[in-house]
């Protein structure tokens, strides 16, 4: 497990770590044509997800993040996979608490932010497991929680579970302004 978390910590940064790597200028690449493609007043909220599981959607959600960041955007990255979070594990962040926790009522969502080591990049983790996830992220919470996040930060990476297995990422769809496959 701890050889898994250092490995989704190394490929899940890979921007920061090799910024001039050709993986480091492909995810610049994907950035410029996300920024083209879906102008941030029409979509602040941005969700990653797939068909299936494994197919690499945090890891592009971290690194898509950080380079982001690094243009000089405000991003925030917020891990809706309530089933098989990672995001914490990729910036060695804290999963007590998260998303999941300001819907149960348990924190207010400023107690869940996570600043990143990339400056302009913040983290909101999945927080602990929970036995609705759909329930959750289709609440009236949850999207009153997007709503104040979108007047603080430039653009929302959602991580979405994969489309296939589960109805979350069809929930998510439903309050992100777009999503990428």
């Amino acid at each position: 497990c701890h050889a898994q978390r250092r490995g989704a910590r190394r490929d899940g940064q890979a921007v920061a770590r090799e910024p001039s790597s050709h993986t480091a200028e492909t995810l610049r690449t994907i950035r410029t044509t996300i920024f083209f493609s879906v102008p941030k007043d029409e979509a602040r909220v941005i969700q990653i997800t797939s068909p299936g599981p494994g197919e690499g959607k945090s890891t592009l959600v971290s690194n898509l993040g950080i380079a982001m960041a690094q243009s000089g955007l405000k991003v925030l990255i917020l891990d809706a996979d309530l089933r098989k979070p990672i995001q914490h594990e990729i910036f060695d962040a804290d999963r007590k608490t998260g998303i999941s926790s300001v819907l149960a009522g348990l924190v207010p969502l400023q107690e869940v932010l996570v600043h990143t080591t990339t400056p302009g990049l913040d983290l909101i983790c999945a927080g602990p497991d929970v036995p609705n996830p759909a329930e959750m992220l289709g609440s009236r919470i949850f999207s009153m929680a997007l709503d104040k996040l979108k007047t603080r930060y430039d653009r929302i990476l959602v991580d979405s579970p994969p489309v296939g297995p589960v109805a979350d990422a069809s929930i998510l769809a439903a309050a992100c302004g777009a999503t990428v496959l």
